[in-house]
């Protein structure tokens, strides 16, 4: 129903599916519930939190090498399935800000939003406080 939808209004829905009690690195297959629902959508992804399974699975599947580069990251977000442009198996890291609460693309990216100040900005002609 929610892939006939998207279709009928031209919308990219967003499903989070959580996995079954994992038996070493998740994979589509890992889905609860019903195992169609990896063949259904059109973009899969999946979040890995980089911890010691994270690793382990990883290196039973790919090179020590390919590892190597999430090991500083603290998540890494798999694009497991691709539809329309036929990405699969591509690792992006990911590093938890703590003082944040987000995650930066970068090590050493800090970006400041204008909520960030306070979480009040000025509306224009108005000399009160508004909360963003």
């Amino acid at each position: 129903a929610l892939k006939n939808l998207a279709e009928i209004t031209n919308t990219h829905i967003i499903f989070v599916a959580h996995p079954r009690k994992p038996n070493g690195f998740l994979r589509l297959d890992d889905i609860s519930g019903s195992g169609n629902i990896s063949n259904i959508v059109d973009n899969a992804l999946i979040v890995h939190r980089n911890n010691k399974d994270f690793q382990k699975g990883f290196q039973d599947l790919y090179s020590e090498r390919e590892l190597n580069k999430f090991m500083k990251a603290t998540n890494v977000i798999e694009i497991a399935k691709d539809r329309e442009f036929g990405t699969q198996d591509e690792f992006i890291s990911l590093y938890y800000e703590e003082s944040s609460k987000r995650l930066r693309n970068t090590e050493d990216e800090y970006i400041t939003y204008e909520w960030d100040n306070e979480g009040f900005t000025k509306v224009e002609g108005s000399s009160d406080d508004i909360p963003f």
